[in-house]
């Protein structure tokens, strides 16, 4: 049988392969991919009722267990997402102080441009008097 599923933890990831309940709670166990240290990359079944309280404690390996140098291999590509992940949330507090300084430049550019046209507007009214005009050209 396949479905999706809804389950998401820190050590695994759910996959679109379902395989009939062998835990007794009558549900279908789907088969997820451990991203734990120990095992990384290796798929297993457990029951979705696993981590509840008074849950299934239902589990079995699908894959045999990982050679040395799969291991390897396995917990450097957990330590570049683990690297990559913390980048990107670093990337994201950027981003946030940028959009808050943004706004606040904005309201500066705001507040610095009404004071811009009232400035010329009160040049303007005390300069106009003053100006004589001589054909095309103006001097005072």
């Amino acid at each position: 049988m396949e479905g999706n599923s809804s389950f998401n933890s820190s050590n695994s990831y759910p996959t679109q392969n379902w395989v009939d309940a062998d835990c007794g709670c009558g549900l279908r166990d789907p088969v997820r991919t451990s991203h734990s240290y120990a095992n990384p990359g290796r798929r297993f079944q457990g029951c979705v009722n696993y981590q509840e309280p008074m849950g299934c404690r239902f589990f079995k390996w699908v894959d045999p267990q990982t050679c040395p140098k799969g291991l390897v291999y396995g917990r450097h590509l957990l330590n570049k997402i683990g690297q990559m992940e913390k980048r990107h949330e670093d990337f994201k507090r950027l981003l946030e102080v940028a959009e808050m300084n943004k706004e606040k430049l904005m309201k500066k550019i705001d507040k610095l441009s009404r004071m811009n046209e009232e400035t010329h507007e009160w040049e303007w009214d005390e300069v106009v008097p003053t100006m004589k005009c001589n054909g095309s050209v103006m001097y005072t």
